[in-house]
């Protein structure tokens, strides 16, 4: 109903993404009883599924994956038009000490073992080179099921926050939040 590019239109302009912003608002307040909750962190997304009787959402894959491991009520899929995509990091602080040390943790956690290990428990994809022959059968199972080759197909980068991003959609958030 709200024209868009897969909401990559709310980070080209501010005009761009009040457009976007306004028609969704608007269709959620007309609908706001099938709404249950905004989470902000993996926490309050499993919450608002375990507890509160949330029967649909939108949630990062570890949310999805980990509750699908745990209960096969639960389903978590990518949409077919994409799924954003980002890389978390490392970092060492300017002037720490123990720099061997901080190096050779950063090598080990970064190793395909630890990489799939990683995936196995958290839910998240490894970007290590190797990782996924570490994997369990069932993140495996669930990768295949998840990540079709047409979604992969679709992925985009998380773009970058202007200044004007955040207030907004604080903004947008305030008024579903207070209808």
């Amino acid at each position: 109903m709200v024209k868009s590019n897969r909401m990559l239109d709310v980070y080209k302009s501010e005009e761009a993404a009040r457009r976007a912003w306004s028609g969704i608002t608007e269709w959620i307040i007309e609908r706001k009883d099938w709404f249950g909750a905004f989470w902000n962190n993996a926490t309050e997304a499993t919450s608002a599924f375990k507890d509160a009787g949330a029967v649909i959402g939108q949630t990062w894959d570890t949310t999805g994956l980990l509750l699908a491991q745990e209960d096969s009520a639960y389903k978590y899929r990518a949409p077919k038009e994409g799924i954003i995509t980002w890389l978390d990091s490392v970092g060492i602080l300017a002037g720490a000490e123990n720099l061997d040390e901080a190096y050779t943790f950063i090598n080990y956690i970064l190793t395909p073992e630890v990489g799939g290990t990683f995936s196995n428990k958290t839910g998240y994809n490894s970007a290590v080179a190797g990782a996924s022959d570490y994997t369990s059968d069932t993140f495996k199972r669930q990768f295949a099921e998840v990540y079709t080759k047409e979604v992969l197909n679709n992925m985009w980068w998380w773009q970058a926050d202007t200044p004007w991003f955040a207030p907004m959609r604080s903004e947008f958030v305030e008024k579903i939040s207070n209808a």
